[in-house]
């Protein structure tokens, strides 16, 4: 663990200037309501896990345990969310 923490902080980030030439996304009307709606849809428990792994931070092993699912269930419902998110938002 140590080993890892020590790894994370040796990395550098990019020279400002790299940051300053990627383009900005431009933000889209409606773009929170749909996300909203988007979200609504997902069956209960891909929206559960979504909502614990992508908005909240929480790790998979926190989330199966919470929720009384396996690691890999809730990898799963997070993959299924996340396909289902980007189909609506297309």
């Amino acid at each position: 663990r140590r080993e890892t923490l020590k790894r994370r902080s040796q990395k550098q980030m990019p020279d400002a200037g790299v940051l300053d030439r990627i383009p900005a996304r431009q933000s889209q009307p409606g773009f929170a309501i749909d996300f909203e709606e988007a979200l609504q849809r997902l069956p209960d428990r891909a929206k559960q896990v979504f909502l614990l792994y992508d908005v909240e931070g929480y790790p998979h092993e926190e989330i199966a345990r919470t929720m009384g699912i396996s690691t890999g269930t809730s990898k799963s419902q997070l993959h299924r969310a996340r396909l289902m998110m980007r189909e609506h938002l297309r």
